[in-house]
């Protein structure tokens, strides 16, 4: 075999290998029945944390169940010279950074940063669910529990007397029903059991909890 003969059967040869390789590649992908799954309509999203404009201060977030909720009691002054909304527990300033603040109905309403709103009567009503209904609730909600939503036990301060109780041993949240409606749902140490209900006393102080929009 001549030089020139080789080197056009070594041409043909590797021309040959070439298209033997194309087609196995065309094959394999004709052969791949796969389809990559759906997109979650709800999908988790990547942040964990929030930093409010108004005084910089970070708070934990917790995505249950579709809905995106601070994982800690909120706690942004919202008196004013001429109203007081906003307290801490036993009027110690300390226990607001610990607990969060206790705030009245009315400023309960407004109180969350932008982007976000207290949390509803209905929003309520489908975490309670989630968390194993009012009777079993309580236990993967508090501090420590299944679902890390850490629910603070930061007591009440009652408007009749200005009395605060219950710091440790139960959480009252306000939440807000389609109407208007003032709810509180209360956490208690000594109970796996959640309480929601309707509430009239707007003037009392509560936690608040904020939910994503």
């Amino acid at each position: 075999m001549t030089f020139t003969t080789m080197r056009k059967f070594n041409f043909l040869l590797l021309f040959a290998l070439m298209a033997f390789a194309s087609a196995s590649l065309l094959t394999s992908c004709g052969d791949d029945d796969s389809t990559p799954p759906p997109p979650d309509p709800n999908p988790e999203p990547d942040t964990t944390k929030f930093t409010d404009p108004r005084d910089n201060q970070v708070y934990d977030l917790v995505y249950i169940n579709g809905t995106t909720w601070f994982a800690e009691n909120l706690n942004i002054n919202t008196n004013t010279a001429d109203t007081t909304s906003y307290y801490c527990y036993d009027d110690k300033p300390d226990n607001c950074d610990v607990l969060g603040g206790l705030y009245n109905f009315y400023a309960a309403k407004v109180a969350c940063p932008a982007g976000f709103h207290l949390s509803t009567q209905e929003e309520w009503d489908a975490l309670i669910e989630f968390a194993g209904g009012r009777g079993e609730a309580g236990k993967a909600l508090k501090e420590g529990g299944s679902l890390k939503f850490n629910a603070l036990l930061g007591g009440v301060r009652f408007s009749i007397n200005g009395m605060f109780t219950g710091r440790n041993e139960v959480g009252n949240f306000w939440a807000i029903s389609e109407t208007g409606d003032s709810f509180t749902a209360q956490v208690q140490e000594t109970s796996d059991g959640i309480g929601f209900s309707k509430d009239s006393g707007r003037q009392n102080a509560r936690c608040v909890r904020c939910i994503m929009d």
